[in-house]
């Protein structure tokens, strides 16, 4: 802008100096003369007075009138001045805009992933038969858009080594220059996408359809043309496994085609980069469960870590699978690691859908481990609640109805077990398709049977079970072994049948928890003291973190009246587990035993905050307070047992006892 010189202001002084100086000397002479003797005035000097008077008036009010125009040009000016910075600020502005633009493409281009599909080639015949190259190519990517959709995983899209991000489109050219020719050309340019090509023609048996990804070699698919829509099936699987391998992988284990998805899996695994391979190795962890082969999912996740340790789905498939073996403590530890490596966990690297389930799916399973039943019930309830993940929601159902049964709830339990789709949880088909899926035991059936003293309907439970168990191969013989014979073999043992519950326990394998805990309950009920405590010394050794055997320990120990041994070993239970009500109530027993009526007191209102519906518990809680003299709430207690599961043995104490508390 260039810049001007203002006029200055012309102010009152410079107009007397502009004055006729003969009519100011006068005007001064007669004011000197003023004070003295009027000498007469003179006719001309005064007209000729008047007249300057007049004339600097005259200039005066123009000199006004200017003045006032000088002032309105510069505000004109200023606005002017205003208006030019204010365009030069908003080319400025735009400019920047504009670079913004182009850089926020020029971001989106580098990041780009996308799969464009080109209109294929085909000969002039097929346009006539609704088969042009356009049309095959839209029926080929509506086929891997569905495959992409179908493919579901724990693992986010942002973690893939070749991420589509779902953009799946057909490439239509564009003309003349616009955002979309300049956004595509910068897509080419800087980003990485996906091309696919094709031709089809005829050929003797029908129609020949190749198709390829980027410069790769071309698969060749032919048929009838009358099957061409499986053609295109077969050409979209082609390029999928070519291009999304891991993912594809996913899409065959939800198709049912175990043995292929672990084929992919296993080649991703060798020829993979560093980071697919360790989601390979997870993903041949997770497909060798879903098979019953929970030793070799076991090694695969342990392979998956090996390459990625902070990996949280292999700590989970490790955490898994080793619970389906019956290594408790094991499984406790891995768990506890792939929970805290979940809960700081990327999103590029963990779906958010998947991570908002799989933590208090996790966190259920620990409270399951640690005995902690009314903490896992109250978690899988809110994982049931949740959006559904791969049949998440069923198998939350069933957890949740088998959480009440052990923390003896049997008729919260039952109610939970007849709202789902197959109530016969525990010897049904669905049971066995919900422990592929989750690696994860559930009986509610049979400790709702157990918790009312009905061991001949536990006993047929089981015997149901098993049955169904033949039929399920490789995952039906682990179930069998290292879950269903152990509670069988329990069963037939409460029956007074020692002879069939040793020989069903024989059958079970030497490193599961579940198993030899089950053989030394049963050297306790045959009153064999010195085996019992052996095998119960080999349980707690095994699995030290979780509290199951040493209550189980403690209840042998009571029964045999060593009361001071059995309150120690519930005692360091409710170390393991502070939230274990099994450990409190036999705890509480205990020091009952041994005349505490007030501790007693105290360690079972405790077992009664984590499993408040447990009858026998509020029994024992009565018998306490009735020992410290305190009747009014011995019969409280005992019009709770009343409302509650009980055994036909305890139901018939808290009647008597209400008889003699009144």
């Amino acid at each position: 802008m260039s810049e001007k010189h203002e006029e200055p202001e012309v102010e009152a002084e410079e107009v007397l100096e502009q004055a006729n100086p003969v009519a100011v000397a006068l005007a001064l002479g007669r004011k000197r003369r003023a004070p003295k003797a009027d000498t007469g005035a003179d006719p001309k000097v005064d007209a000729f007075l008047d007249e300057q008077t007049r004339l600097l008036r005259l200039q005066s009010e123009h000199l006004h009138e200017q003045r006032d125009l000088q002032l309105a040009h510069l505000r004109v000016r200023r606005w002017k001045d205003r208006l030019s910075i204010s365009l030069q600020g908003l080319t400025v502005l735009v400019g920047v805009l504009v670079l913004g633009v182009v850089a926020a493409l020029a971001v989106d281009a580098a990041n780009y992933r996308g799969l464009e599909v080109e209109a294929f080639y085909t000969p002039p015949g097929f346009a006539a038969s609704g088969m042009d190259g356009r049309t095959l190519a839209a029926r080929v990517t509506d086929r891997l858009s569905d495959m992409d959709a179908h493919s579901e995983s724990f693992r986010a899209r942002a973690s893939y080594e070749t991420n589509w991000n779902g953009d799946i489109k057909i490439e239509v050219p564009e003309t003349g220059v616009s955002i979309g020719e300049f956004r595509h050309y910068l897509r080419e340019w800087l980003g990485h996408p996906t091309r696919i090509t094709g031709e089809a023609s005829r050929v003797t048996q029908g129609i020949s359809l190749t198709v390829r990804a980027d410069n790769a070699p071309g698969f060749v698919i032919s048929g009838p043309e009358a099957d061409v829509d499986k053609l295109v099936q077969q050409a979209a699987e082609k390029l999928f496994g070519a291009t999304q391998p891991y993912q594809y992988s996913k899409w065959l284990e939800h198709q049912g085609r175990t043995d292929e998805a672990l084929a992919v899996a296993r080649d991703l695994a060798v020829n993979g980069s560093r980071q697919e391979q360790a989601w390979a190795w997870a993903q041949v962890s997770n497909l060798l469960g879903l098979r019953g082969d929970f030793a070799g999912a076991v090694a695969g996740a342990k392979r998956a870590l090996e390459y990625d340790p902070h990996l949280v789905i292999g700590w989970a498939n490790l955490a898994f699978n080793e619970a389906a073996l019956g290594h408790e403590d094991d499984a406790l530890t891995h768990m506890i690691i792939g929970q805290s490596h979940l809960e700081h966990a990327s999103p590029r690297e963990i779906e958010p859908r998947s991570r908002r389930l799989t933590l208090p799916y996790n966190a259920a399973m620990l409270y399951s481990m640690a005995g902690g039943w009314r903490d896992a019930a109250a978690k899988w309830n809110e994982v049931a609640g949740l959006p559904d993940f791969q049949s998440s929601e069923s198998g939350a159902r069933m957890f949740y109805a088998d959480a009440l049964a052990r923390d003896h709830d049997a008729s919260a339990s039952r109610a939970a077990r007849l709202a789902l789709s197959h109530p016969d949880v525990d010897a049904s088909v669905d049971f066995f398709d919900d422990f592929r899926e989750n690696e994860k035991d559930a009986a509610p059936e049979y400790f709702e049977a157990a918790e009312v003293g009905d061991w001949n309907a536990a006993l047929d439970i089981e015997t149901r079970a098993i049955a169904t168990s033949l039929t399920q191969g490789p995952l039906g013989l682990n179930i069998r072994e290292r879950f269903l014979l152990p509670r069988l073999a329990y069963a037939q043992a409460r029956l007074g049948d020692f002879a069939a519950a040793n020989a069903t326990i024989a059958q079970t394998p030497s490193d599961c928890d579940l198993c030899l805990r089950t053989r030394a309950r049963i050297a306790g009920l045959e009153r064999n003291w010195a085996t019992a405590d052996a095998l119960f010394a080999q349980a707690v050794g095994r699995a030290p973190s979780i509290p199951t055997a040493l209550v189980d320990w403690a209840q042998v120990l009571l029964a045999r009246g060593d009361a001071a041994d059995a309150a120690r070993k519930a005692q360091f239970a409710t170390l393991a587990s502070s939230h274990n009500p099994d450990a409190n109530e036999i705890w509480g027993e205990a020091l009952l035993a041994q005349h505490d009526a007030s501790a007693a007191a105290g360690k079972l209102a405790a077992a009664s905050k984590d499993a408040p519906r447990w009858g026998r518990n509020h029994l024992m809680w009565a018998h306490a307070l009735l020992q410290t003299g305190d009747r009014a709430g011995a019969r409280l207690q005992l019009l709770s047992a009343r409302g509650m599961d009980l055994s036909p043995g305890d139901r018939s104490q808290v009647e008597q006892m209400l008889m003699t508390a009144r």
